[in-house]
């Protein structure tokens, strides 16, 4: 088997990602103020641990536009993890219905379209990041019609554009002319 060249800011997103996800849960399960009110520490908790499940099925998204999996192995993986989904959301009752999304079905939508889409951005790791990002919060809009996801799927997809235009190149968009 042949060496898998690491890439460093991937893994140390990768590291960012299990960090927020492990403060996101212990937050939820330990309360050490014990107060029926939100305090400020607890807004900063969740609105960052919020950012853990999109950073990793972002990740994940990266991953299988590098792979080179056959479909049929890939189909199997994306099973998986709908089964998986399913059966976390069966033993947690209090917490979510059957078929409800979560982010193990995210992932399997991705390792089943990502790899269709993939052809035109293979040459620009830019753009195939910032197209992934917008699919991924397109299809949690989709799986959820929770407004905010189509709200920051469209800005994922023209805000780093604008900001370029705006501080660095020092011009108006094309977007802004129509």
């Amino acid at each position: 088997m042949s060496q898998i060249k690491r890439i460093q800011h991937i893994d140390s997103l990768r590291g960012v990602a299990v960090l927020l996800m492990v403060m996101v849960h212990a937050a939820a399960t330990w309360n050490p103020f014990h107060s029926p009110q939100p305090t400020l520490l607890a807004y900063i908790i969740s609105g960052l641990g919020g950012l853990a499940a999109p950073l990793f099925v972002t990740l994940f998204g990266w991953g299988v536009l590098r792979s080179d999996i056959p479909l049929r192995r890939r189909a199997f993986q994306s099973f998986f993890l709908f089964a998986m989904q399913i059966l976390v959301n069966l033993t947690s009752p209090h917490l979510f219905q059957t078929f409800t999304p979560g982010v193990l079905s995210l992932m399997a939508l991705l390792n089943l379209v990502l790899p269709m889409l993939s052809a035109r951005f293979k040459s620009s790791g830019v753009q195939m990041l910032l197209f992934l990002t917008m699919l991924v919060f397109l299809i949690q809009f989709f799986l959820s019609f929770n407004f905010v996801f189509l709200l920051f799927a469209l800005l994922s997809g023209y805000a780093f554009a604008w900001v370029g235009h705006f501080f660095i190149e020092k011009n108006k968009p094309a977007t802004f002319k129509y």
